[in-house]
């Protein structure tokens, strides 16, 4: 009995103190996100409206030039590709900034992606000549991509 009493007060301490953090995590996100609306209803009172529109050009430029930063890195891997087709390839991102989703992880998924994956790639990418010929597509995403291989058409194509 004594032993169901205890268990019974232990029990009762660790759901107090599970509850009691629990609401803790709750009260600080709700004070967080009160004082982030705060400071940005101040801000807007405090700085120019031409000054808030220039920082934020001036980060969208900041993203632009990262996101270029990036793919030039990660084509300069991909120049550097020689070892079979299990190399990883390296994203490039979109303009949005975002990688598409269907981007070939390794160099055989891109050498065994089909005309419909190449021209939705093509497309995201938004790179011109598009074409129905599964080669043309993948040897401009490799252009694109800088990656140093090329494929060959079939005969008669």
């Amino acid at each position: 009995m004594a032993l169901v009493v205890i268990l019974g007060k232990v029990l009762n301490t660790e759901v107090i103190e599970h509850m009691k953090s629990g609401a803790e995590a709750d009260i600080a996100r709700q004070v967080d996100a009160l004082v982030a609306a705060q400071v940005a209803e101040l801000l807007k009172l405090h700085i120019p409206e031409e000054l808030q529109v220039e920082v934020a050009r001036q980060e969208e430029w900041l993203e632009e030039i990262q996101r270029d930063l990036r793919n030039s890195e990660n084509r300069r891997a991909n120049a550097m590709l020689r070892d079979g087709e299990s190399a990883p390839l390296q994203p490039i991102y979109k303009m949005d900034g975002t990688v598409a989703d269907k981007f070939p992880s390794t160099l055989k998924e891109l050498f065994e992606m089909d005309v419909s994956t190449s021209q939705e790639l093509m497309r995201e990418y938004e790179l011109s000549e598009c074409s129905a010929s599964r080669e043309r597509n993948l040897n401009r995403l490799m252009q694109f991509f800088n990656v140093k291989y090329q494929l060959a058409g079939a005969v008669g194509s």
